[in-house]
């Protein structure tokens, strides 16, 4: 039985293609295979070192997009916990993946400007706080609640993570 959900969901089709557009350049630069995990983890993806089935477990990822307008990224406190907490249990890292500059809405970015940040309940513990949308852009009154920003000094670019992740994975291999 599907019972209906208190809370609507806001998730366009934008949505998607950027999402889409993260989890390519993702794999792109750290040869990881995503997977895309059942809606009730809340979380987008895990990924594998290798093959897909059987293999280790090497992130969990939530995606974002955001514009250039915004130096620090949003995150409801519930969703920053859900990732610190699968993080916790499992020993695997979780990690916020944001698109900057919105390409499905620029097209002039030819290669998107991926960011990545690890999370951890110390990264949440400095950053928490109370916050959400304003008055001008609430889709519902839930829209204000404990939130975690991120400044970009907890992002590193893809391209730099995919290096530290290659190079990991060929310290592991020796």
């Amino acid at each position: 039985m599907s019972l209906p959900s208190k809370r609507p969901e806001f998730e366009t089709e934008t949505d998607r293609i950027n999402l889409s557009i993260i989890g390519h350049a993702l794999v792109k630069a750290t040869g990881w295979w995503l997977e895309a995990l059942p809606r009730f983890y809340g979380i987008n993806w895990v990924a594998h070192a290798g093959s897909p089935h059987h293999s280790p477990l090497v992130a969990f990822v939530e995606g974002r997009a955001r514009n250039y307008e915004h130096t620090t990224v949003m995150v409801g406190l519930h969703k920053a916990m859900r990732l610190a907490e699968v993080a916790a249990m499992t020993g695997v890292p979780a990690y916020l993946a944001v698109l900057w500059g919105v390409p499905s809405h620029d097209p002039t970015l030819t290669e998107p400007d991926v960011r990545i940040a690890r999370i951890s309940v110390a990264v949440i513990r400095e950053v928490v706080c109370w916050g959400g949308r304003g008055k001008g852009s609430m889709r519902d009154w839930q829209d204000v609640e404990p939130v975690v920003l991120l400044g970009l000094q907890h992002f590193v670019g893809l391209n730099e993570f995919g290096e530290q992740v290659k190079a990991a994975q060929q310290r592991g291999a020796k």
